[in-house]
């Protein structure tokens, strides 16, 4: 149903798939399109466990761009608010592109970049 909403492919069953689209369409300015996509990621309960890999963090940082973008500050916060909190220090990957073995991703202090963005 979400898929149809918001013109998207009919399905798509990867998790990375998402990521990909909402990436994308955060590219292309299509804020709404990426919140949707990066929220679907967020329900997918087979992705990596937690660790600096993990793709959770990429999606809600992305998340929060995304709704700030559409001006929703307070929603865009409770995700800074949660990556500043779970990842604290550490350096995660903060990916630009998914597959299913792999992807295109930075190495950053994302715990510190959600804070930096709260204040």
């Amino acid at each position: 149903e979400l898929s149809a909403e918001l013109d998207l492919l009919p399905w798509i069953p990867r998790w990375w798939d998402w990521y990909n689209e909402g990436c994308q369409a955060a590219k292309n300015g299509e804020y709404a399109v990426a919140v949707a996509c990066f929220q679907s990621v967020l329900r997918f309960e087979q992705l990596s466990a937690r660790n600096n890999t993990d793709p959770r963090n990429s999606a809600k940082f992305l998340l929060a761009l995304s709704l700030l973008a559409l001006h929703q500050q307070e929603l865009a916060a409770a995700q800074l608010r949660e990556i500043a909190l779970e990842v604290g220090l550490d350096r995660v990957h903060l990916s630009h592109y998914i597959q299913e073995n792999s992807g295109s991703y930075n190495v950053v202090n994302l715990g510190v970049l959600a804070s930096t963005i709260l204040h």
